[in-house]
């Protein structure tokens, strides 16, 4: 197997990329699920939802208090006290509560519960679309580093021959068999060629910096697409119903469906709190008492237990219940008018994205032949060079015209391997083993360590 060394540099010049490590399309993901911090705040949003749940369970559990007072007083008596001949007492006043409370019926309390269940898995679904998106985006910015290195290559080539052109135009002009101008053009077509792959690199560096912003990765040698590997064995099945695949398993569907049954338990809630709702207590007080101002012995030291069954019910609000209902209501049939709008998106996506798998297969099929038609007619220019019929300029055009067919046939692999993705991010299919099978198809090394 080929390993191709492209490198971009100033002046490109070759470098040993071979010695140095390269990262992988799947390194560049592992990258981005460790370090991206859109999808790291997700994750943690998700535990954070879990907590709620155990919170609003926590409602319903038994309630175990505590409450301790010791207080000091001091009282202006109307008349002395007979004893001490004072105007003025003290006073204190020692005291505990030992409160067991219980939740015998609370709807909306245990509405609040399946409305927090629902709510973690809608965030557990939306991690999940995060984690699609997050594949989907490094791996097109992971091609986009590579598409335009390649494009780089094209241009330095271009350079390379131009310039093999010129030192022809200038020796046949000093031989005077052409015209200065005619120079002079090959002169100036190789300065606009390399003004044009300065913006290219510049474009190169952008695209590199967002992949290493995503990825949190240092990337010195990127791998590319090995154009003797067979597509075909990753590429699924178009035959197939996708489109009923990915309605069933789409994680946006899915979550847009759970929105509706969010909102249809929070109908319920607001439904429920038009019911009473009972309580049980029971507590139990210790009391320590020791008042110049009452010597009565039944004040000094106290023991209380107390049970109680409460029951509350509102009755009226102002209106602030009817106005809560109504407007859970009116929140419902929005989710299900959101979740069919997310329908025709999904059924939209993944139509576009099959139909393009097959153009793309189309596409990199007759691309092939031209390759191959452009690899014989090279073969046949060399051999005549090599005999003497043509001169290098002709040769150069042909050299340039399969460089040309060799890049357009890695674009269009690239922009296959793209349209399998977005294929299966749609039916929420993608994942690491999926990325691994396509990382069989990149083996060329691209280093890009010199294009800062």
């Amino acid at each position: 197997m080929k390993r191709i060394i492209i490198t971009i540099a100033a002046c490109l010049s070759v470098v040993t990329c071979n010695l140095q490590a390269e990262t992988t399309l799947v390194d560049a993901l592992r990258g981005a699920a460790q370090n991206n911090p859109d999808f790291m705040a997700k994750a943690a949003s998700l535990n954070a939802q879990r907590d709620i749940i155990s919170e609003r369970n926590a409602a319903l559990k038994p309630q175990l208090s505590v409450l301790a007072v010791s207080a000091w007083d001091k009282r202006k008596l109307l008349e002395s006290n007979i004893e001490s001949g004072s105007s003025t007492d003290w006073g204190r006043d020692n005291s505990a509560m030992v409160s067991l409370d219980q939740v015998l019926f609370n709807p909306v309390f245990s509405n609040l519960v399946l409305e927090a269940e629902e709510e973690y898995n809608i965030a557990a679904m939306d991690l999940e679309a995060a984690r699609l998106d997050l594949i989907e985006e490094t791996t097109t910015q992971y091609i986009e580093v590579l598409r335009i290195a390649e494009t780089v290559n094209l241009f330095q080539i271009e350079i390379d021959a131009a310039a093999k052109a010129l030192e022809i135009a200038w020796t046949r002009y000093l031989d005077g068999t052409v015209r200065e101008v005619d120079a002079m053009q090959a002169e100036a077509r190789i300065m606009d060629m390399q003004s044009r792959m300065a913006g290219v690199q510049l474009d190169l560096k952008d695209a590199l910096f967002h992949l290493e912003s995503q990825t949190g990765l240092t990337i010195q040698v990127l791998t590319g697409i090995d154009q003797e590997y067979e597509l075909a064995r990753i590429l699924p099945n178009l035959d197939e119903n996708w489109l009923a695949k990915a309605l069933e398993t789409n994680p946006e569907l899915l979550v847009a469906n759970a929105q509706k049954a969010l909102a249809n338990q929070k109908v319920n809630t607001a439904r429920k709190a038009f019911l009473p709702t009972f309580d049980f207590n029971l507590s139990h007080t210790f009391s320590d008492a020791d008042r110049d101002y009452d010597t009565r012995p039944e004040f000094d030291r106290r023991r209380e237990t107390r049970a109680a069954v409460s029951m509350s019910w509102n009755i009226y609000q102002g209106g602030g219940l009817e106005a809560s209902l109504s407007r859970a209501k009116h929140e419902r049939t929005a989710s299900e008018y959101q979740f069919e709008s997310m329908r025709n998106f999904v059924s939209q996506q993944v139509t576009t994205a099959a139909r393009r798998l097959d153009v793309e297969q189309k596409r990199l099929q007759a691309l092939t032949s031209t390759k191959q038609t452009i690899g014989k007619i090279l073969a046949e220019r060399r051999a005549s060079y090599e005999a003497g019929l043509i001169d290098l300029p002709t040769l150069l055009e042909a050299e340039r015209d399969w460089v040309q067919v060799v890049s357009e046939v890695k674009f269009v692999q690239y922009d296959l391997i793209l349209a399998l993705v977005r294929l299966h991010r749609f039916t929420g299919e993608l994942d690491m083993a999926l990325m691994e099978d396509v990382q069989g198809a990149f083996a060329g090394y691209v280093g890009i360590a010199e294009s800062r």
